[in-house]
């Protein structure tokens, strides 16, 4: 469905945060904002669930067939959103550093992330914002992002908020060994607490704390590295509880209805999992996956149902039932949405589909889907204003856990002698919220 919308420009006042090194300065410009009046929906291009069935294990029926007009059914009505104005943020990376990806804690502060060298080491600082843009909180750095070949990093497996602030993997050459730890930071990006054991993956309980796979570290033995271990780390960095791991699993999602944790194994062949219940004591045997992965693409993902999916970076390939030996084929309507990535909003009513950030790929769009995989359409997003003797090009989507929506762009300045190579971030605040 398509309609034809009033846009009415909108200058919002705006930080703006420019980085020439390390040190950040500021001015204040004016945005010109698009506003789209139309019913509340911008350029909704509407589909029903692809698979046209049930998604199983849901117990709610999940037609996808939409209202008998064609058009999204009730179940849409209050999850589209309506644009109003955007704040921005821009960093002036010069060649050896870009921004990467962006979140947003349950409070909605804004943590900007720009990948590179920073004064002789590489990693992702995070700059902490204001939900508005007006006050710069802290800096984060020397984190680990863990890729998926041909697309940016997921965050959470090594960046999340935490009751406390936010918790992430490090490389630190001033605290090694280990060369891989896990750091708690305040809201304010001070450090709290290190945990010292390397760090493999993580991921956020839900309760504020994380769930940490970690293994044991002794630089003068051979091999370096011990047994994994499960690791239950509070808000503030202490370790609640740790339970001694038969294998070595290099993924970790957690239930957050219950607690339960999935732990997994990619394989070239044959993938293998373990369920374990909140204080950790097994919930089954390892099981085989018939889902062959590379363990540098794989990702595990949590659903509004409870379910984890697991995707390659670019397939959606299979569902865990929580505490339930073995896997089930991905929902239709995920597993025929390839390259892609989900967000949950609207207070786990919802999903923002996202594209990865690959070329070729649209990233001036996102779909919003029912939790039980019905589309409401998809969104378009609204450009900046245009910059004068500069190319803009848009290159990733993330959703914040405020439901705050980001969009970032690369900005080349057109004369090759300016070296104007520069990066921004526009968001818009607790959007899907």
């Amino acid at each position: 469905m398509r309609c034809s919308c009033a846009v009415h420009i909108v200058p919002s006042r705006v930080s703006m945060t420019f980085l020439q090194g390390a040190a950040p300065f500021g001015r204040t410009v004016m945005l010109a904002v698009a506003l789209v009046a139309c019913g509340g929906v911008l350029d909704v291009t509407d589909a029903g669930a692809p698979d046209g069935g049930a998604v199983p294990g849901a117990g709610v029926p999940g037609s996808g067939a939409g209202s008998p007009d064609g058009g999204p059914s009730s179940a849409c009505a209050d999850l589209m959103p309506v644009f109003g104005p955007a704040v921005t943020q821009d960093f002036a990376t010069g060649t050896h550093a870009d921004c990467s990806v962006a979140t947003s804690s349950p409070g909605g502060q804004v943590a900007l992330g720009v990948s590179g060298a920073f004064g002789g080491s590489s990693g992702t600082r995070f700059d902490l914002f204001a939900a508005d843009g007006s006050a710069r909180r802290g800096s984060i750095g020397g984190l680990i992002p863990q890729v998926v070949p041909g697309s940016q990093p997921e965050i959470d497996p090594w960046f999340h908020w935490t009751g406390a602030g936010y918790q992430g993997i490090v490389h630190d050459l001033d605290a090694t060994p280990p060369p891989s730890l896990l750091r708690t930071w305040d809201a304010s990006g001070t450090p709290l607490r290190d945990v010292r054991e390397y760090a493999v993956t993580s991921a956020p309980d839900g309760a504020g704390g994380t769930v940490l796979l970690a293994r044991s570290f002794d630089p003068d033995a051979t091999p370096q590295l011990g047994p994994t271990a499960l690791d239950w780390i509070d808000a503030v960095g202490h370790i609640a509880r740790s339970v001694a791991l038969d294998d070595d699993p290099t993924l970790v999602e957690v239930a957050w209805a219950t607690g339960d944790v999935l732990v997994l194994i990619p394989g070239a062949s044959v993938s293998r999992a373990r369920w374990f219940d909140r204080v950790g004591a097994p919930l089954t045997p390892w099981f085989g996956v018939a889902a062959p992965i590379p363990g540098n693409s794989a990702a595990l993902r949590l659903l509004v149902d409870g379910r984890v999916v697991l995707g390659d970076g670019r397939t959606w390939l299979a569902a865990f039932r929580d505490g339930v030996t073995g896997a089930d084929p991905a929902p239709g309507w995920l597993a025929s949405r390839p390259n892609t990535r989900l967000a949950t909003i609207r207070q786990g009513r919802a999903y923002a589909v996202l594209p990865l950030d690959q070329p070729g790929l649209d990233q001036t769009r996102f779909e919003i889907v029912t939790a039980e995989g019905e589309s409401c359409g998809s969104l378009a997003i609204p450009p900046p204003p245009p910059t004068t003797g500069a190319t803009r090009t848009p290159r990733r989507v993330d959703v914040g856990h405020d439901g705050t929506l980001f969009q970032q762009e690369q900005v080349i300045e057109d004369d090759p002698n300016s070296f104007g190579i520069h990066c921004m971030f526009q968001w818009w605040p607790g959007l899907l919220k």
